[in-house]
């Protein structure tokens, strides 16, 4: 990630679990936001020693629990987009706090997950990776069962509710 002058541009960054992974966080002076179940995540590795808590117990990182209207909108479009099979309960409280945030401040999403640029990216949030190539366009998924055909909509669904098919993902076409 290129970080020269990012932090002039955003009044927030609104991190993923990659982001302290790739030790991002000691690159800015910025404020960092994340909501408990990121936290959760990298909580139980020694990451949270080096990174975490001094970041915290320097007050420049608020673990914030998103709001759940913000919640409900990310789930919707998710649904939408056919994202919210791919996406965890934290990716999705992740996505929510960025929108939460976005009313109030300049907000960047810092994530290497595609889905999650992916979904930020139609929610009209900015969004910067750490090592990943990143999303090169916006996709809409339709889910679907290669067995009967029958397409879903339900999050968290592997198999065909009909035939027991294992459930594949393709883009939708334009």
């Amino acid at each position: 990630m290129d970080t020269k002058g990012q932090e002039d541009v955003f009044d927030a960054l609104v991190l993923d679990s990659t982001a302290f992974y790739s030790g991002l966080p000691s690159a800015f002076s910025a404020w960092f936001y994340t909501p408990p179940s990121i936290v959760s995540e990298i909580g139980h590795r020694s990451i949270s020693k080096l990174t975490l808590k001094p970041l915290i117990e320097s007050g420049r990182l608020k673990i914030i629990e998103p709001n759940a209207v913000s919640r409900r909108i990310v789930e919707n479009v998710s649904r939408e987009s056919g994202d919210s099979f791919r996406l965890s309960d934290a990716d999705v409280d992740l996505l929510a706090l960025a929108l939460d945030l976005r009313v109030h401040e300049r907000v960047l999403l810092i994530s290497d997950d595609y889905s999650v640029q992916n979904l930020a990216s139609i929610l009209g949030i900015k969004t910067s990776r750490t090592a990943s190539k990143g999303i090169t366009k916006v996709v809409k998924w339709l889910i679907y069962c290669r067995g009967c055909g029958k397409t879903f909509h339900r999050k968290k669904l592997l198999s065909c509710d009909v035939c027991g098919t294992r459930l594949s993902w393709k883009i939708r076409s334009r």
